[in-house]
C-alpha cells in the first residue's frame, strides 16, 4: 500500500485522487494499484473445464480510499461515473440489489477496511474511488 503522496509522479493516479476529492470533498488516505492479468489457454483447468495460462497485462485498476466515519461505504466508479453507497457489513447482502459492477468492489472495499485496521484505524466503512487505465 502506498500513501497518495507516493503517487505524485503518475498522471493517472492523480486523476483518481482528483476524482476522489471532487466526490468526497477531502483527500484520500491511501491508494492501491492492482496490476491486470488475463488467462490464456494452457496452464490449468478453469471452472468450465478449459485449460488456461495466467499472464500479466499492462493495464491496472487503481483505488483511492479513506475511512468513513459512518457505517455507510461510498463507492465511485470514475470510468462510468456510477456511484453507490450502502452498508457492506450488514447481515443481509447489500450487493444483491446493487448494480452489477459493484460485485467486484465488495472484496476490494473489505480489503481496504482490513488495511486500515492493520494501521490502527478501526472503521466499518470506507470511501473509495476506482479508476482503470
Amino acid at each position: 500500500m502506498k500513501n497518495m503522496a507516493d503517487f505524485n509522479d503518475s498522471l493517472f493516479l492523480n486523476q483518481v485522487k482528483t476524482g476522489f476529492m471532487d466526490r468526497f470533498g477531502h483527500a484520500p488516505m491511501a491508494g492501491i494499484q492492482s496490476p491486470g492479468r488475463i488467462n490464456l489457454l494452457g496452464e490449468h483447468i478453469d471452472y468450465h473445464g478449459g485449460h488456461v495460462l495466467p499472464a500479466a497485462v499492462d493495464l491496472s485498476l487503481f483505488l483511492a480510499y479513506a475511512p468513513n466515519e459512518f457505517s455507510i461505504s461510498r463507492i465511485l466508479a470514475l470510468d462510468t461515473q456510477e456511484y453507490w453507497e450502502g452498508d457492506l457489513c450488514a447481515a443481509t447482502d447489500p450487493i444483491a440489489a446493487a448494480p452489477s459492477w459493484l460485485v467486484y468492489f465488495k472484496g476490494m472495499v473489505q480489503q481496504c477496511l482490513k488495511i486500515l485496521a492493520e494501521q490502527g484505524i478501526e472503521t466499518k466503512a470506507a470511501q473509495v474511488a476506482q479508476g482503470k487505465n
